[in-house]
């Protein structure tokens, strides 16, 4: 799909500030972290955007504030959560000023397992549609 300059220009810096975020997490976080989840003939790929023992941490960058997390960040979270099997996890919006870069918190999620298992049935039941197409 072609995309305008502007478009790209907006997600290069996405981009930018997701990876100097990364940088400043470095030594305390893993970051990239990826993990496999097997549920019965398919497996599950998640890669988080940093973690430590107790806390996933998901960085949304945005060139607009975002007031507070998409539901769809919730649940990549929660699934997150699940399969790293990780009790918390934080969604931040890095923000950058003239003389400094913070994260603002933006959602908050606990681990559900009971939720989870409903999630898996809906992608196994939809993995079977497309095994029968």
């Amino acid at each position: 799909e072609d995309v305008d300059f502007k478009s790209a220009l907006r997600m290069r810096m996405g981009t930018l500030k997701h990876n100097l975020v990364q940088e400043f997490l470095l030594p305390e976080w893993e970051i990239e972290k990826k993990t496999e989840y097997k549920h019965k003939d398919f497996v599950l790929v998640g890669k988080c955007d940093a973690k430590n023992e107790t806390e996933i941490l998901e960085i949304k960058t945005s060139h607009e504030l975002i007031p507070e997390a998409k539901r769809w960040h919730i649940w990549q979270v929660k699934m997150y959560l699940s399969m790293f099997e990780i009790e918390k996890g934080i969604i931040v919006q890095p923000i950058i000023t003239s003389s400094k870069l913070f994260l603002k918190e933006i959602g908050n999620v606990l681990r559900d397992n009971s939720w989870f298992k409903k999630e898996l049935l809906k992608i196994e039941k939809f993995h079977n549609q497309l095994k029968n197409i």
